[in-house]
């Protein structure tokens, strides 16, 4: 169960940050000097707008429904260190005083370039194997909380499902467990019964909202986001890195234009989902 949450603290607000515009050609709507999308967060034109004119074809082109795979990946490539950038600055900009979510922390990579500052920070992994590394990592620091959960957008339990690579090398087989990704069930490896908790409980037992949150959770990234935005609730968070998995879940190809404009136009938070 979360711990400390009806006591987290205040967020320092991201004023000040460079001026921004939209994901790509077909997707921007601009001022009339052309320089930002309409409506999105002020970050948006920086991180998002295709550098050259190679990538302003991949931009274009990666809208082309059943032919846009490839392109879409070349884009991923062409924005993912951006998306490091800003996430590198957010994260050493954090103090005490702030609060910082790592959905899906793993061994605590990210969740300790979080909490150097001495930020609140509360990271969330549900494979009780990696969640005992993760906890043994930060005994003894006490703005790092551990919560042995997978987040979604309901509270209850689910089957993590591990790949068959697990028993051989379950640190690295760990970083694909997921609660919704059926297909990598398997006869090697029996899934492990984990809590889940709903995102919208998290943020609402916060008193102030989370200055950044990074997602990494396997599939369940989607229905974390739309959960928040069908509750009001994306201004919980002041900045959102999500990795997201259509490389192996290929139907998200479908929606994934559509997904992007709407969370690259939501303007009270800046969401990223470029992350690496």
């Amino acid at each position: 169960m979360i711990a400390r949450v009806d006591g987290a603290p205040g967020i320092a607000h991201l004023d000040g940050a460079d001026g921004l515009a939209g994901l790509n050609a077909g997707d921007r709507k601009s001022d009339p000097r052309g320089n930002r999308m309409a409506g999105s967060h002020p970050w948006a034109a920086e991180d998002f707008r295709p550098r050259g004119l190679k990538f302003w074809l991949f931009a274009a082109l990666w809208q082309i429904p059943g032919y846009g795979r490839k392109f879409y990946h070349d884009l991923e490539r062409h924005f993912a260190p951006r998306a490091m950038d800003r996430f590198m600055a957010v994260a050493e900009a954090l103090g005490p005083g702030d609060l910082a979510l790592d959905l899906g922390a793993n061994v605590g990579d990210i969740t300790d370039l979080m909490s150097k500052g001495g930020a609140e920070v509360h990271a969330f992994e549900p494979e009780p194997e990696t969640c005992a590394i993760l906890r043994e990592r930060f005994e003894g620091r006490s703005n790092v909380h551990v919560h042995e959960a997978a987040v979604s957008d309901f509270d209850g339990t689910a089957d993590l499902i591990l790949q068959s690579s697990f028993k051989h090398d379950p640190l690295k087989a760990s970083e694909a467990s997921s609660i919704v990704h059926e297909f990598l069930r398997n006869d090697e490896v029996d899934p492990r019964r984990v809590e889940v908790m709903d995102i919208r409980r998290i943020l609402r037992k916060f008193k102030t909202p989370v200055k950044v949150m990074k997602i990494d959770v396997e599939g369940s990234e989607w229905s974390i986001l739309e959960a928040m935005r069908e509750a009001g609730l994306m201004d919980r968070a002041e900045a959102i890195f999500v990795e997201t998995h259509e490389h192996i879940d290929h139907s998200i190809y479908r929606t994934l234009q559509k997904r992007h404009r709407r969370y690259a136009s939501t303007k009270s938070t800046y969401v990223n989902l470029f992350w690496p």
